[in-house]
């Protein structure tokens, strides 16, 4: 890793990492009486987890969850209030990116959501149109080895590759992932005691 520990800005990805999207997800589709597929939580792609829903309209349903008012009730991931409100006061800094979606009212739910659990404490909350890759805002900070905290492989590796320092947490639709210089961690606790 890049990272020194003079760093005190965390670079972190909000769903899967801050905040349980696929927990607030399952029970927005349950509400519109969707039922899940038996043994798919190793899929990331939505249209593969329910019954009766192609791909397409996974895609649609998940644009549509995310530019809904749904996204201001989302839970915390488990362990991650306590960990960051830690690591805020021993001085650590946060921003967010996320590609929740670029609309503002996506934004604002994001933002209400994020300091409903861990209060005002993020320098800033970067919002991208849904599902992208998130490469062109990381490289604003290329090569300053600053800590980045995300779920998804394909946006953990484009951070190494920027020179940033990425760690990635564990999924079941990610657990085959394998890079030898991107630690898997189980969550923000890990995390903590990383940076101690």
């Amino acid at each position: 890793m890049h990272r020194t520990k003079q760093t005190k800005h965390i670079l972190t990805d909000a769903d899967g990492v801050l905040v349980d999207w696929l927990t607030g997800f399952g029970e927005y589709m349950a509400a519109r009486g969707f039922v899940r597929k038996p043994n798919t939580d190793h899929e990331y792609v939505i249209g593969k987890r329910y019954e009766d829903l192609s791909i397409s309209d996974g895609h649609a349903i998940v644009h549509e969850y995310n530019n809904s008012s749904a996204i201001r009730n989302m839970p915390p991931m488990p362990g991650a209030q306590e960990n960051i409100a830690a690591l805020a006061e021993e001085g650590y800094t946060f921003t967010v990116i996320t590609s929740l979606s670029d609309q503002p009212h996506a934004r604002d739910n994001r933002i209400h959501n994020l300091e409903t659990h861990f209060g005002k404490i993020f320098n800033d909350v970067i919002c991208i149109k849904t599902g992208r890759p998130k490469v062109k805002v990381l490289t604003q900070w290329k090569d300053t080895g600053l800590l980045w905290v995300e779920d998804h492989p394909n946006n953990a590796v484009d951070g190494h590759t920027l020179g940033l320092s990425p760690v990635l947490i564990a999924h079941e639709q990610n657990a085959e992932f394998n890079h030898p210089e991107i630690p898997v961690v189980s969550g923000w606790a890990d995390i903590y005691k990383m940076l101690r």
